[in-house]
């Protein structure tokens, strides 16, 4: 239970770190903060199986409690009585009355007492004597001797203190057994303490005989610590177990308290990882598109640059004295050659758009996948986590303190009007992510991804889950805002690509405008059209 105290205590610090990082703190992120959870939760687990207090259907009772105890006491006297009724059935017909089953029934509980008493005194044997030669007698006289027989000892029954004082011991009596007669060794809390008392019990049963059993053979020391008889040593022996069996039961109710109690702040606890999760995921990816579009454009702008700098050599080479009949044959390579740079423009510009459209289409895609994966694998993860609906509420006949609660102060009392209380606990399915909207955004553009992108799903798979956590809330909430993020990206990196292109394709169509104009202009300086030079509007 202090371990998982501790956990807690370090899982709330490294939360804080990650949330709120400075230099002062310890550098914490996303991924160690879901591992440390799972640890947690693995502690929360062994700790429930230790105390068996998980909420199932079928319950599985511990056979050594409540109603089994009675039951055996009720079995044995069943088995008693019906030894009772053998013993009054009369003798067999036949049979001498010697061989009668409570002829030879009496006969073996004489032969115990008179083992195992010795005479104080002389009178003691005699007395002895006498009575085991009476009961002999009785046996074998009719039944008006018989009957003699027990009036007298009916009659001296009070005068008589050997029958009370030398009454057979035995340990083995189920009345004895309050643990039951064979108890196994468990890992559970219960289980143990059961365990260690029944273990105990028998140890101090068998003292008990055996002191019991030599009593008037030894001189007794301090005898007003020593009950007279086995059974009022047994009797005080079996509270005092069954006192410590309750204590037991109490400082499990408690720890179970506790144990809720710990339950509902790491459940509180464990819903602020899956936004920091989905937050790094939303990062990465981000990252991601932004790093590959700015390689892209690099690219682009180095070819750019060539076919600007073609441009500007093509602008030097266009002079005047070009216009000249004798110089007719220049201007017309001049001329086919900026109309190929021209075309390369146009083409290169067209497709630097396309592509940048179709790699964030792309990045949407995996985006969408990665996204949409984690968030099944953490809904589906933390319905497995424990709650404190899935665990035993502690018993209200369990009242009391230990002594060490005693000492600690009074326990935990569990919080009716919490956060985690409000939270409904049903089934529900949670929805997936509307991924048509990205591929939707880029066909506006007329842009025709790849195969892969066309298998795009409309939404993605819906998850059901069989209970509800706080977990499931925060895992809904943080997705729907990174997809949202993420959809204003990419729509924002969109745009800039359709004005980036746009206004290339502006000034290119400007630049071909006006080297038509200067051709022109330049073959009127000597009368001269030739339509060869003439440049062909380009298609955009």
């Amino acid at each position: 239970m202090q371990n998982i105290a501790s956990h807690l205590q370090q899982f709330e610090i490294k939360i804080d770190a990650c949330a709120r990082p400075n230099l002062d703190k310890e550098v914490v992120l996303p991924k160690e903060l879901y591992h440390f959870s799972k640890i947690i939760q693995d502690l929360v687990e062994k700790r429930a199986l230790y105390l068996n207090c998980l909420v199932d259907p079928v319950v599985t009772e511990d056979p050594l409690q409540g109603p089994v105890a009675t039951a055996a006491h009720v079995e044995f006297q069943t088995q008693e009585t019906k030894i009772n009724e053998n013993l009054l059935l009369p003798t067999r017909k036949g049979k001498v009355s010697t061989e009668d089953m409570a002829v030879a029934v009496v006969k073996e509980l004489l032969h115990a007492h008179k083992s195992e008493v010795l005479p104080d005194t002389d009178a003691d044997t005699a007395d002895e004597g006498s009575t085991v030669k009476a009961s002999q007698a009785s046996f074998g006289s009719g039944s008006q001797n018989a009957r003699s027989v027990a009036m007298s000892s009916r009659g001296q029954k009070t005068t008589t203190p050997s029958a009370v004082k030398y009454s057979k011991i035995n340990r083995f009596d189920p009345k004895y057994q309050v643990f039951g007669e064979t108890v196994e060794e468990s890992d559970q809390f219960k289980g143990s303490i059961t365990f260690i008392l029944w273990e105990n019990t028998n140890a101090l049963l068998a003292v008990a005989e055996d002191y019991y059993k030599k009593k008037e053979r030894h001189p007794v020391y301090r005898a007003e610590y020593l009950k007279d008889t086995f059974d009022q040593c047994m009797d005080e022996l079996t509270q005092r177990m069954l006192s410590y069996q309750v204590q037991a039961d109490i400082y499990h109710s408690n720890c179970l308290q506790e144990f809720r109690e710990q339950l509902k702040i790491f459940e509180e606890l464990v819903s602020s990882v899956p936004p920091f999760l989905i937050e790094e995921v939303l990062k990465q990816h981000l990252d991601l598109i932004t790093k590959v579009l700015a390689e892209k454009r690099s690219t682009f702008r180095e070819k750019f640059n060539q076919l600007e700098n073609t441009k500007t050599e093509n602008k030097h080479r266009l002079r005047p004295i070009l216009g000249h009949p004798n110089n007719a044959e220049v201007l017309e390579r001049l001329c086919e050659e900026e109309e190929a740079r021209q075309n390369a423009e146009f083409t290169e510009i067209n497709r630097n758009a396309k592509d940048q459209k179709n790699c964030m289409l792309e990045h949407a895609q995996n985006f969408v996948a990665a996204l949409s994966s984690l968030s099944e694998q953490l809904f589906l993860e933390y319905d497995n986590f424990l709650i404190v609906d899935n665990i035993q509420s502690a018993q209200p006949e369990a009242t009391g303190e230990t002594i060490r609660q005693k000492r600690a102060g009074p326990p935990m009392q569990e919080e009716e009007n919490t956060s985690t209380d409000e939270v409904p606990r049903e089934s529900r399915t949670w929805p997936g992510i509307p991924a048509h909207e990205l591929s939707e955004s880029c066909r506006q553009y007329n842009v025709q991804g790849p195969s892969s992108v066309a298998s795009l799903f409309v939404e993605t798979a819906a998850v059901t889950t069989v209970k509800t956590v706080q977990a499931d809330l925060a895992i809904l909430e943080a997705r729907d805002s990174a997809y949202e993020k993420y959809k204003q990206h990419f729509l924002q990196d969109i745009s800039q690509i359709e004005r980036e292109t746009k206004g290339l394709l502006i000034n290119a169509q400007n630049w071909q405008n006006g080297w038509r104009d200067s051709v022109v202009n330049i073959m009127k300086l000597y009368d001269l059209v030739r339509p060869p030079c003439i440049i062909s509007d380009p298609v955009l």
